[in-house]
């Protein structure tokens, strides 16, 4: 019922587009990547827990650049459509057969992006609404969170199925269509 209102909202109904594809895809990369590492280096429940620790490390990071570094030299829009392109092209390239380190290295950098657009986009949300609707629509993006995060492991294992990279292709065609929803708002 929610995600039916929030898609009745004119000024708000590309941003939870927006919002719903970058989670959509996130939530695919975070959820096949384990399989990945499983799948094509042998990793052990050990090494996974190394990798969801290496993968907090990069969030991090880059909640940290945004708040500190980038929010003080450019506009929240500006950051968000670089790191949704950006983001983009990493996934695809996570989405080609990689050796273990140059992997490594794109997980962290899309993982660091990760930090830095999720809390832009719902600032986003905040921002094409009006004060007085900031908790209906905040409430209405978390319904959006859950749907992309129900959603995405089932396409992705069904992607997954019949090839090991496809997830992360389809994270990075979500995404791509995310940017170009987001370069329809900014130039409007």
């Amino acid at each position: 019922h929610n995600i039916q209102e929030a898609l009745k909202i004119p000024r708000l109904k590309r941003v939870y587009w927006i919002y719903f594809l970058f989670l959509f895809g996130w939530t695919l990369l975070f959820q096949f990547v384990p399989l990945l590492m499983v799948r094509n280096f042998a990793f052990t429940n050990a090494k996974i827990g190394a990798l969801a620790a290496f993968m907090g490390v990069c969030w991090a990071l880059g909640a940290l650049v945004n708040s500190r570094i980038l929010s003080k030299k450019f506009t929240p829009i500006k950051i968000l459509e670089l790191a949704l392109i950006i983001f983009t092209f990493l996934c695809a390239i996570i989405g080609l057969p990689l050796p273990l380190w140059p992997l490594l290295i794109m997980l962290g950098f899309s993982v660091l992006l990760g930090g830095v657009a999720w809390p832009l986009c719902t600032t986003l949300i905040a921002n094409f609404a009006g004060k007085s609707m900031h908790g209906k629509v905040m409430g209405i993006s978390q319904s959006m969170q859950s749907l992309a995060m129900a959603v995405a492991p089932i396409l992705g294992g069904f992607a997954a199925h019949f090839y090991i990279y496809l997830p992360f292709l389809l994270a990075a065609l979500v995404n791509l269509l995310a940017a170009r929803l987001y370069s329809k708002i900014k130039s409007a």
